[in-house]
């Protein structure tokens, strides 16, 4: 399991969930004609994919994002507002959203992860 905290997030000025998930080990994040949906793989699974999300699941709080047909909108998830995006790899990942090569989870935060005021430039 791979973890970037929002520590990790802010420190790399990433902009959006594609380029957080392409610094992570193993996943592979391609998007076609710079649109949001993207290609999402883990250890190589969007090989023969197409342009969709086939056998990673994308979660938001546990929560399954992806659509029966393989797509995620990952332009909908609002990273600022994340603690942290976990990615799960291989079988282990079945037991979360039956999902056989990985899942991508992004944890919100909540009001009782830091106190007081937050501004974000």
């Amino acid at each position: 399991m791979s973890v970037a905290d929002t520590s990790a997030i802010g420190r790399d000025r990433t902009v959006g969930l594609h380029e957080t998930l392409r610094m992570m080990p193993g996943v592979q994040v391609a998007s076609r004609y710079g649109t949001d949906d993207a290609k999402i793989g883990i250890r190589g699974s969007a090989a023969r994919s197409g342009l969709a999300v086939r056998g990673v699941a994308v979660l938001l709080d546990g929560v399954p994002l992806t659509e029966p047909d393989g797509v995620a909108r990952l332009d909908l998830i609002e990273l600022a507002a994340s603690r942290q995006v976990e990615v799960f790899r291989g079988p282990v990942s079945a037991l979360y959203a039956g999902s056989p090569s990985g899942v991508v989870n992004v944890v919100s935060r909540t009001g009782r992860d830091s106190r007081g005021s937050r501004f974000m430039r």
